[in-house]
């Protein structure tokens, strides 16, 4: 599904990843670890298509084309979902028509409004959120938790083939990581053809995935792959062993 063959990208000339290799397969679950400024949330943005990101070096391919040539509004069309760290509040804009418009805007099939209402209120109770949160304001006064929740409903709406989670358990309560944890694990088992890649700090999500791989990245580019134990090495020994 996802093939980064190796890979280079600058930021104002400046390299930010660096001989990336990485190879996702439909239906696998990877996690990607490591400190802050070690390349993670780079990783995101560039997989999106953030215009500040520029690819010079390798090949980045989704499904057998190269993402790069590849506008950000297509990216999302053809089934990548990318969920930030921080979400801006937009006022004046409510839950539901945000969640109407990029429903309509990634081709979804015309729902009368009644269904897409139930619809969007069955999203929202499977993340703990109240209904109310629809006539909202985007994002306006919402908790780290709210917000991340809010990340998760968009995905269930797309219904995406790619998803990227970066930093998803940042902020969240043990009641908050359980949900999301299992509402994603839920939602790769539903859709066996999707694949997740998890950027984290800490291992806490993985009591609730059963990821295929573990990734350490340091200064930019991958140096250690593993599976789940991984994680838990990272928890005993820190990251410093990995950057030497």
């Amino acid at each position: 599904m996802l093939s980064l063959q190796n890979m280079t990208v600058c930021v104002d000339q400046k390299v930010i990843l660096h001989h990336l290799n990485l190879q996702v397969s439909p239906g696998c679950l990877h996690v990607i670890m490591g400190q802050n400024g070690s390349g993670k949330s780079s990783f995101a943005h560039m997989l999106m298509g953030h215009p500040l990101y520029e690819v010079t070096e390798g090949l980045i391919l989704y499904q057998g084309h190269n993402l790069a040539e590849i506008s950000v509004q297509d990216r999302s069309k053809r089934g990548i979902f990318v969920a930030f760290q921080q979400s801006i509040a937009i006022p004046g804009v409510t839950v539901f028509q945000f969640l109407k418009e990029i429903y309509a805007a990634a081709g979804k099939p015309l729902l009368p409004a009644i269904e897409l209402q139930e619809l969007l209120e069955s999203l929202l109770q499977q993340v703990a959120l109240d209904i109310s949160f629809l006539q909202r304001g985007l994002h306006e006064h919402f908790s780290g938790g709210e917000k991340k929740r809010l990340e998760i409903v968009q995905m269930l709406l797309l219904q995406p083939q790619l998803i990227v989670l970066d930093e998803i358990d940042s902020g969240l309560d043990v009641d908050a990581l359980r949900i999301i944890g299992s509402v994603v694990q839920n939602y790769l088992q539903q859709n066996s053809q999707a694949s997740c890649i998890i950027i984290t700090h800490y291992r806490r999500i993985l009591d609730y995935l059963k990821p295929d791989y573990v990734h350490i990245m340091h200064q930019g580019t991958i140096v250690q792959t593993g599976d789940v134990q991984l994680s838990h090495d990272v928890e005993e020994k820190g990251y410093d062993v990995y950057s030497r």
